[in-house]
Parts: structure tokens; C-alpha cells; sequence
């Protein structure tokens, strides 16, 4: 009796051998064989620091290469760090390659921030208009602050500075009052740092949070009878 060989083959919603879950779409290749299906699982946020760590999967079993904007694609696993990296956009590919020899590829994109540190601006050194003077006085930050007499046309001066977040802190009360703060172009802030009760030190005021780490400009203006701010705590939140 001759030899004969039986070949069972399944076909589920596709070719032999294949089988694709409802609502997923398989990635074919150039050949039409089924490619493995890459998903980065964890990533930087769309702007972020120096130092990115991403972590991937694929649908099928499988090796990796990576690449880093455009560097040569290299063997790679999961998860992968990148560290000091350039301010700038960026972009990272991941391939994974099947027994077959079939890749498939998934990428990002995103943008790493200049560093921030946190500082402190003391009002005295930013005194930028006639009206404003310098006070001193043991109990105030540095010994310094700023105060302007506004009887008439309103007074201001600006602080430019590097960070996500500012906090303005006012000199004493009662009767000392900063009528607006603008930041960059935005619509200026009404603040208040009358305090009828007595003469109260360094009253906060948070003129912003959440900012993109680049370079803004806060004008404060005086239009009341007398205003005194004592420094400002620039934020990287």
C-alpha cells in the first residue's frame, strides 16, 4: 500500500493557519502573510523630561529592534531607556520580527522640555518703573522688598522667568494692594493682599501652575493708594 500524508488545515475568518479576533485588523505584509502586531505599552507623556522608558508588546512571538529618531535600528527588549536626551522633538520605532521573518512596527513621537529648577526672585531686583522703591526691614525676605505709591497713572514693572509655575508673595498689609497680574498675554489676574487685621509678612498668591517649562513674563501693576510685594518662588509643577 503507498504512503499518503493527511494535511488538516482550520480556517477561521481567514487564510490556513490564520485567525483573526473580531475587531482586529491584522497587519499584512508586501506577501500577504499576517505581520506581528506591535503596541507600546507605556510611554513619555506627550512633552517630558530627559529620559524616556518605553515598554512594548507584540501579538505574536517574537524579537525586537529599536531605534531612536534616526539611529541605526539595533536588537532591543522591553523596556527600553533612553537617557540625557537632547531638548527637541523625538521619535521612537519598535519592530518586532516573527520566526517568518515578518515585521511589524509601531512608533511615537514627543517633546523633551529644557530642565527646570525652582529659584526665588526677589521683588527688589526687578524694580523696572520710577514709581516702584525699594523698603528694608529685618523681618522681610532678603531684608528688602518693593513698594510703589500709585496716586496716579498706574505704575508696573515685569519679571521674566523659567518654570512651570509662580508664586508672588506681598510685603505687608493693611491697605497694600496689587491690582492686576499679567502673565504672558494672558488676561490680567486681580490680586489682593489687603489684610485688614494687622501687618501680615509674605502673603502667597499662586499667579500660575501647570505651565510648559519655557520662558514667561508676569507684569504686575499697581493702581491703588500703596503696594508692596516682598519676592516671587518660581515652580517646575
Amino acid at each position: 500500500m503507498g504512503k499518503f500524508v493527511v494535511v488538516f488545515c482550520l480556517v477561521v475568518l481567514g487564510g490556513c493557519g490564520q485567525v483573526k479576533s473580531p475587531g482586529v485588523d491584522a497587519s499584512t505584509s508586501d506577501t500577504g502573510s499576517i505581520v506581528p502586531v506591535v503596541t507600546i505599552t507605556s510611554m513619555p507623556n506627550a512633552v517630558d523630561g530627559p529620559t524616556a522608558t518605553f515598554a512594548f508588546t507584540s501579538d505574536v512571538p517574537a524579537t525586537f529592534l529599536c531605534r531612536l529618531d534616526n539611529s541605526t535600528l539595533a536588537d532591543c527588549v522591553s523596556p527600553t531607556t533612553y537617557p540625557n536626551l537632547a531638548v527637541g522633538q523625538h521619535r521612537f520605532d519598535v519592530f518586532a520580527r516573527d520566526r517568518d521573518q515578518n515585521m511589524g512596527m509601531a512608533s511615537y513621537s514627543w517633546q523633551v522640555e529644557p530642565p527646570c529648577t525652582t529659584s526665588t526672585i526677589e521683588a527688589e531686583s526687578a524694580a523696572t518703573h520710577p514709581g516702584w522703591s525699594v523698603s528694608s526691614g529685618a523681618v522681610l525676605h532678603g531684608g528688602m522688598a518693593l513698594e510703589a505709591s500709585a496716586a496716579g497713572p498706574a505704575v508696573q514693572f515685569s519679571i521674566t522667568f523659567m518654570g512651570k509655575g509662580l508664586i508672588m508673595y506681598g510685603e505687608k498689609g493693611p491697605n497694600r494692594h496689587v491690582t492686576t497680574v499679567k502673565l504672558d498675554s494672558g488676561n490680567p489676574l486681580p490680586v489682593d493682599f489687603n489684610d485688614p487685621a494687622g501687618f501680615s509678612f509674605q502673603i502667597p498668591f499662586p499667579i500660575a501652575s501647570g505651565l510648559p517649562n519655557a520662558m514667561h513674563t508676569a507684569t504686575i501693576t499697581c493702581t491703588t493708594a500703596i503696594c508692596a510685594i516682598d519676592y516671587f518662588d518660581v515652580k517646575c509643577q
